[in-house]
This record gives C-alpha cells, structure tokens and sequence, in this order.
C-alpha cells in the first residue's frame, strides 16, 4: 500500500494544523470532525497532544487556534533567515567599504552583543564574535540603541553609571541627552576621532556600524544608502 510506511496520526496531526492555520477565526471540534472526517475522540486525543507541546490553543468559546509552540518554531526559521541575509549583505558591504571595519549588533537581554562583523584585517572572513559587547556611551551602535530603545537600555545606569564611563565622552549627562534626543529623531549617529564612526537602528534592535577612515567623514551619503540597502535586503524596509 501506498505511503504505508507514513505515521498516520502524525500526518493527521500536520493535516489539523493546516486546517486550524487557515482560519483566523479559529475552529471547533465539531467542525474540525467534518473537514477531517475523523471521529471526535481521535480528534480530541491528537488535539490534546499538539496542546501539550504548545502548537495549539483553545479559546474561550471553545475555538482551536495556532499557539505560541508553532508560532516559534516560524520565527526561529524567519530569524535564520534574516541572519544569513544579513551575512550575505555584510560580505557585499565589505567589497564596497574594503577599508571599514563593519559590525552588526543586537540589543539582547539589556546587553549590545556583536551578530557579524567584516574587517580588512581578515578579508574575505565573516566573523561571529557572539561574546563581544558594545560598551554603552561610547560606542557609536550603543548610542544608537540607547536612543532608540530608551525603555530596554534604562537600566543601564545602574550598571554602567553614567560618571564613570559616560562622562569621559560626554562631560555630563544633559550633553549626552541631547545628542540621544537628535539620534532618536534621526535614527542615525556618527562621530570622529582617530577614525570615522557611523551606526545606524535596524528593526528589531539591531544596529549597523561603521568604523571608516577619517578621510570619509565627508562622505555620509554614501553610508546613509548603504544602510538603506542593507535594511532593505534583510528585513525588506526602506530606511
């Protein structure tokens, strides 16, 4: 017999789930029984083992929904997704700016941690330094994250106060407020010193950032595109 080597109940478990996707407004017992043409205790047996691992939910009126089990399992693969868009959108960035060190970040858990970064010291080679954090005040994607995410970043005073490793940089803390102020506004900050620092807020809390030769402080156009393009070929927004 065809397909005879198949787990019947797991493909009928694959064949609810399809059902109860389909429709948003959620489904009854009842109505899963003549879609499916299986009997009501099969049904509330696989219906039950699927609850069990969160990949549906009942509702108030009795209404089977998708749950957050499945849900997870489609954002995990959307995040891997994005991830190796975004590798490939380094490594395109990196031919273009062969002299800039170019990191990508994320604010996680109140901590900036490094995703990716491309330098001309290792040309070719994508890096994942996972435990490298970005030390808030002074690093130009910190600033960036703490001016877009005020509320995940808060906390941070306590932790890193502000007189002991802002202060250097800033002098005080209504310096630093309105600079945040602007940065928020305009989603972007840079600076310079012994190089060229540009980072720039990405969905989701995550940054782009720029170390660049001095000699292309000038030059912010052409970041602000390249920002655009990498925004858009990772999560398919216009900056």
């Amino acid at each position: 017999m065809a397909n005879s080597d198949l787990v019947q109940s797991l493909l009928r478990g694959l064949d609810l789930l399809k059902i109860i996707s389909a429709r948003q407004e959620g489904t009854r017992l009842n109505e899963l029984a003549v879609l499916t043409g299986m009997k009501k205790p099969t049904l509330h047996n696989l219906l039950r083992t699927l609850a069990a691992r969160g990949f549906v939910v009942k509702d108030e009126v009795n209404r089977f929904r998708l749950g957050p089990g499945l849900l997870e399992i489609v954002s995990s693969q959307r995040s891997a997704d994005r991830r190796s868009r975004a590798a490939g959108k380094l490594r395109e960035l990196a031919e273009i700016f062969p002299d800039s060190v170019i990191t990508l970040s994320v604010l996680n858990a109140g901590e900036i941690n490094s995703v990716f970064r491309v330098s001309p010291d290792y040309p070719g080679e994508l890096q994942q330094p996972e435990y490298h954090r970005f030390v808030p005040y002074t690093s130009a994607s910190a600033v960036v994250l703490q001016a877009v995410h005020p509320q995940k970043t808060r906390h941070w005073e306590a932790v890193y106060p502000f007189d002991e490793y802002g202060a250097g940089m800033w002098g005080n803390v209504e310096n630093f407020k309105k600079v945040i102020s602007e940065v928020a506004r305009k989603k972007w900050y840079s600076r310079t010193g012994n190089s060229f620092l540009i980072a720039f807020a990405m969905p989701g809390g995550y940054a782009l950032g720029f170390k660049a030769p001095l000699e292309q402080k000038d030059d912010v156009k052409r970041f602000l595109e390249a920002a655009g393009s990498f925004r858009e070929a990772v999560w398919g927004e216009d900056l």
